[in-house]
């Protein structure tokens, strides 16, 4: 039942606020790993919260973000908190924390929330810090395993 409460009050966020972000919006995420950083923060400082994820990122880019574009990225964090604080409290970029945002829609929800399907890089997986060939793992992937994995291990 909790879950079916969950997955009903993403699908409604998103259905109100879809496409809340614009292309200059979106110029400050896609490619971006310092969002990323910025947004991992946020969210920790947050413990996962919503709002407080969402005014930590405005705050940061000012008048470059909008309410309702930011407001995308709190839920999306609340949406991975509630539904993956298991999987993703070690490592954002594990796969099977990965895979619970997608399954669990988060990643659907960020999509349709900003109108845009290209996130944020995800941070490194926590195995990436180690490599020997000094050359980035950065990728792609699920955004919100960015943020969720690192605001997750706040809260436990």
């Amino acid at each position: 039942m909790q879950l079916l409460k969950a997955t009903t009050a993403l699908v409604s966020i998103t259905s109100v606020f879809a496409g809340q972000c614009s292309s200059a919006e979106s110029a400050l995420w896609i490619g971006n790993m310092e969002f990323t950083t910025i947004l991992t923060q946020c969210a920790v400082k947050a413990m996962g919260g919503d709002q407080a994820t969402a005014n930590c990122l405005k705050n940061a880019y000012e008048d470059k973000l909008g309410d309702a574009c930011a407001a995308c990225f709190g839920q999306t964090v609340k949406c991975g908190t509630v539904n993956c604080a298991v999987l993703c409290a070690d490592d954002a970029g594990d796969a099977a924390c990965l895979a619970c945002t997608k399954e669990k829609g988060c990643d659907d929800g960020l999509d349709a929330c900003t109108g845009f399907s290209q996130g944020p890089p995800k941070p490194l997986p926590a195995d990436a810090n180690n490599r020997n060939d000094g050359k980035s793992s950065v990728s792609l992937f699920s955004v919100t395993a960015s943020f969720i994995g690192v605001a997750v291990a706040a809260v436990l």
